[in-house]
């Protein structure tokens, strides 16, 4: 994936497995916060709901497999009538995001790094 993310340098993206997202913003940010993005992508549900993660959870997650070794699915541009021309990429995995907007994973990353700093 980091290769796809290099190639949309300047661009907005929207990574995810499914229908929602667990990163959303510049494809720059996207390569320097790969690990915190796959720690979103293990928790960010829970994240979503407030729910609170368990120290365990955090440092087994923090072990996992690298998101950007991931293999992209599928590549496209999101229709203009439903976003501004973002990319939506999808990579293998079995996660549900929980976010559709830009906002909402800024929340949801603040949630995170909190939760990371307990």
């Amino acid at each position: 994936m980091i290769d796809e993310l290099a190639r949309l340098k300047g661009k907005n993206v929207m990574i995810g497995v499914r229908s929602s997202f667990f990163f959303i913003g510049p494809a720059e940010e996207a390569v320097t916060d790969i690990h915190l993005a796959g720690l979103m992508a293990r928790f960010c549900v829970a994240l979503a709901a407030g729910k609170r993660i368990s120290p365990n959870a955090l440092r087994k997650a923090a072990t996992a497999e690298d998101l950007g070794k991931r293999k992209v699915i599928r590549s496209y541009v999101r229709d203009p009538a439903g976003g501004d021309g973002d990319v939506v990429i999808l990579v293998e995995g079995r996660e549900f995001g929980a976010f559709w907007t830009r906002d909402e994973y800024l929340d949801g990353r603040r949630a995170l790094i909190e939760a990371l700093g307990k």
